[in-house]
């Protein structure tokens, strides 16, 4: 998964690499102390430089810490909203494509 990329943010300036992607939500790591999900209710997805499939609708459900090192990993998830039949099938085929990578 490690070429499965979210985006989310204004100018979408914040990118990081998928953890765990299913049908009800995505998960991400990134470094830091607290994941800047407010206001945010919209990602894009990523394979490779691609934009895959954009404006997500998502809700944050999780910010956990991946391990005690010297730097900081923490794991948000993100709750998928009420996806249109178009976005679940774009969704369905984005988890085939990095589950093959």
């Amino acid at each position: 998964m490690e070429r499965a990329l979210l985006a989310m943010g204004k100018d979408r300036e914040s990118v990081f690499h998928l953890l765990d992607i299913c049908r009800g939500g995505i998960s991400f790591r990134y470094i830091g102390n607290k994941c800047r999900t407010a206001g945010v209710d919209r990602v894009d997805l990523y394979h490779h430089e691609d934009l895959w499939l954009g404006g997500v609708p998502v809700k944050s459900v999780e910010d956990l810490p991946l391990s005690n090192g010297t730097i900081s990993y923490r794991r948000c998830g993100l709750r998928f909203a009420e996806l249109t039949n178009e976005q679940i099938e774009r969704l369905e085929s984005f988890m085939g494509k990095i589950v093959v990578d």
